[in-house]
């Protein structure tokens, strides 16, 4: 069933709570695009998470998205919206987090949680499908544009379209970086007092889906003075500034060299625009990760509910318990160990325990015969031969992949950095040329191949993998 009908990413433990936006997405696609999103699917089991969108779905959605970007007036009123929607997330999750809970009735911390949830409703809908969208529909709409315009072979397209969508855009973890290094620059006594600026800039990027324990201050000032030992310092400042103007430069000769017009110039600033919307995004949904975590670990104290138990109640379940009610504890437990959401025409249906796992099986579960080589897209060259670590979630990651392996996951988050400084490729399931491994990669000047989607299914660990990133080809060589 899986091939006909779901688009599929997979991570490692998200529990319900901080994925529970399944209203929201169906709220957005009414609002915004007159007409109710059909059908996603969410479920969590044996510290793995599925998360589907219905492919038919969202290929009329991607057909509305394209259309609203191709024309000037309406692509300016979607940024503003985009940008809108997700700084009210921001605002909001600050103000909780600002907050002092404990000195809040619970009936004052009902209309906290619902203030949250509205305030930060119209960009989880709104953002969560378009990003998606844009990156599986986007990509192919670009390519075959430029195509229209330069007569190329494939191999050479690939090296063309790799440079050409290279983004200018300067990710946040690319400025947290050059702003330590900046501040390792200075005095000791100046570089004490400034760890605090980069702190409460920065503090949410370690944040995640799967992570939500935020760095503190220490960490800063061990990075800062470790930055403080070396040398060459400018040089570094001067490296990162280079690397961006050369992607501008690069860019610019390309469309020159092959008359690709003012068409494709404008779609790779659109390009550009959504490499900073991934990062928008991300900022606003681990901040309110982290607000409503804080909301939950209120309510739990005061209800008595465990805290491996607290995120694993929906958003209106834990109204319920702040307003008294009971709510049925084995049924919470069941989800610790599966859980599974299915949102259609008729709502939001959740199940738990063995009946999620025999839904999962049913939608999801697909047979993969015999695969020696796999294919796609090169989004950092280079060629690499090393073993493969098959990570489903980064507290895997963390503890499988040593220097020098080759990272193979569904998909990279902005808490995987750490462990993409020391493998020798990587390879993911998902993403497009706007994906954070595709970013990252290029950052890192790490070989890697994206949107393969079934890497993590067909390699196992240990097995000895040739990673050819100028191609786009994994071969298993033993």
């Amino acid at each position: 069933m899986q091939k006909e009908k779901w688009q599929i990413y997979t991570r490692g433990t998200i529990p319900l709570h901080r994925i529970d936006i399944f209203n929201h997405l169906r709220e957005a696609a009414l609002k915004h695009n007159k007409k109710y999103f059909c059908e996603a699917l969410y479920a969590c089991e044996n510290s793995k998470v599925w998360w589907a969108w219905d492919k038919k779905g969202i290929k009329e959605w991607s057909e509305i998205l394209i259309q609203s970007l191709s024309q000037k007036e309406s692509r300016s009123t979607y940024y503003k919206k985009y940008e809108d929607f997700s700084q009210r997330a921001i605002k909001a999750a600050e103000i909780i987090r600002a907050t002092n809970l404990s000195e809040f009735s619970n009936n004052e911390l009902v209309k906290l949680y619902n203030y949250l949830e509205k305030e930060s409703s119209y960009a989880s809908g709104f953002t969560n499908i378009d990003l998606d969208v844009f990156d599986i529909f986007f990509e192919e709409f670009l390519k075959n544009k430029i195509k229209e315009k330069a007569d190329l072979s494939e191999i050479f397209f690939t090296d063309i379209y790799r440079e050409l969508s290279a983004p200018v855009y300067q990710t946040f973890i690319s400025k947290e970086e050059e702003e330590i290094i900046a501040l390792a620059a200075l005095k000791r006594e100046e570089r004490k007092k400034s760890a605090k600026k980069i702190y409460d800039d920065f503090w949410w990027v370690s944040l995640g889906w799967e992570n939500i324990i935020p760095r503190d201050i220490k960490y800063y000032e061990k990075e800062i003075t470790k930055y403080s030992r070396k040398k060459n310092l400018k040089e570094i400042i001067a490296e990162i500034a280079r690397r961006r103007k050369d992607v501008s430069k690069k860019r610019k000769n390309i469309i020159k060299k092959y008359k690709l017009g003012d068409e494709i110039e404008e779609l790779l600033r659109v390009l550009d625009k959504f490499v900073y919307f991934h990062d928008l995004r991300k900022e606003m949904q681990v901040r309110v990760f982290y607000s409503f975590n804080l909301l939950l670990s209120e309510a739990a104290k005061r209800f008595g509910i465990k805290e491996k138990n607290k995120e694993w109640y929906s958003h209106s379940e834990i109204i319920s318990v702040l307003k008294g009610k009971k709510i049925d504890i084995k049924e919470i437990e069941k989800r610790r160990k599966a859980v599974l959401v299915l949102v259609d025409k008729s709502g939001v249906k959740i199940f738990s325990g063995s009946e999620a796992v025999r839904r999962r099986k049913k939608e999801l579960e697909e047979e993969i015969k015999n695969v020696s080589e796999l294919k796609g897209m090169s989004a950092t060259k280079g060629r690499v031969i090393a073993r493969a670590k098959v990570c489903n979630g980064i507290e895997e990651a963390r503890k499988k992949v040593k220097k020098g392996d080759v990272l193979v996951v569904g998909m990279t988050l902005p808490d995987y950095v750490p462990v993409m400084k020391i493998a020798s490729a990587i390879i993911t399931d998902e993403g497009g040329i706007t994906c954070h491994a595709a970013i990252i990669s290029r950052e890192l000047k790490i070989p890697c191949i994206i949107g393969t989607k079934i890497a993590t299914k067909v390699l196992r660990d240990g097995d000895l993998v040739e990673v050819d990133a100028d191609q786009g080809v994994i071969k298993i060589i033993k």
